[in-house]
């Protein structure tokens, strides 16, 4: 069932969608909350401004997302897709952003063999996939520096780190 966050006219920012029930074996939706609003706010981006969907789902809806939209038939552990920018914006009202999709048993799976706390390897997935919505990326060394560095650093103000 979806949940969302509020802002105080009511509008909805983020919109999360567990469809996995495994999800709620971790404090997921409250990370993920964390996870984009501090990225936003390190991008210099005002909360309210931006509406965001995140998919919480298992491995195999993500091969399925993945094999539709990147041509690949494996899942992956996260999947972004920015909004169309020619989809028109209302006063008042939150521009879409995007969508997040986040793959359960790959994120336990990585989890595992890094050593890391799965809920803080989720945070690091959905502030991955926000960053890329943001416009980040990682198709070479100079954009990957820049954005795994935002990363460690939001991470670093959540309380998390990385290696």
């Amino acid at each position: 069932m979806p949940t969302a966050c509020p802002e105080a006219s009511g509008a909805t920012l983020l919109r999360i969608s567990v469809q996995d029930p495994r999800w709620s074996l971790i404090a997921f939706e409250n990370a993920a909350e964390h996870a984009c609003r501090e990225a936003l706010s390190a991008s210099g981006m005002a909360w309210r401004e931006f509406e965001i969907d995140v998919l919480a789902c298992a491995d195999s809806r993500m091969a399925a997302l993945n094999e539709e939209f990147r041509g690949h038939c494996r899942p992956t552990n996260v999947l972004s897709w920015p909004v169309d920018s020619s989809i028109p914006e209302f006063p008042g009202m939150a521009a879409p952003l995007g969508n997040i999709a986040i793959a359960y048993d790959s994120c336990m799976r990585e989890s595992r063999e890094q050593g890391v706390d799965a809920l803080a390897h989720a945070t690091h997935l959905v502030l991955h996939g926000c960053m890329h919505l943001l416009g980040y990326g990682h198709e070479n060394d100079a954009e990957a520096e820049i954005m795994e560095r935002l990363e460690r650093d939001i991470l670093a103000t959540l309380g998390l780190a990385i290696s």
